[in-house]
């Protein structure tokens, strides 16, 4: 039996401002999105120019946050 993936979306906070992922990726399971969502937090660390200790990325299934990584590094 084949089970259809789930669509996430990564939006990032930055600060008071979201910028919302409008088109989203098919992943298998939520395990699959929380990698995601590490890997992008941690690519976004990396090009840094300075503080990200108020930002983060957000997961959302299409209907509501389920995840939240906060980014936590300062460049």
């Amino acid at each position: 039996m084949v089970f259809p993936m789930a669509r996430y979306y990564f939006h990032v906070r930055r600060g008071r401002m979201t910028i919302f992922d409008h088109c989203g990726v098919e992943l298998a399971d939520f395990v699959e999105a929380t990698r995601e969502a590490v890997r992008r937090a941690l690519e976004i660390e990396a090009n840094a120019a300075g503080p990200v200790s108020n930002d983060a990325v957000l997961v959302d299934d299409g209907s509501s946050t389920i995840l939240e990584v906060p980014l936590t590094h300062f460049a």
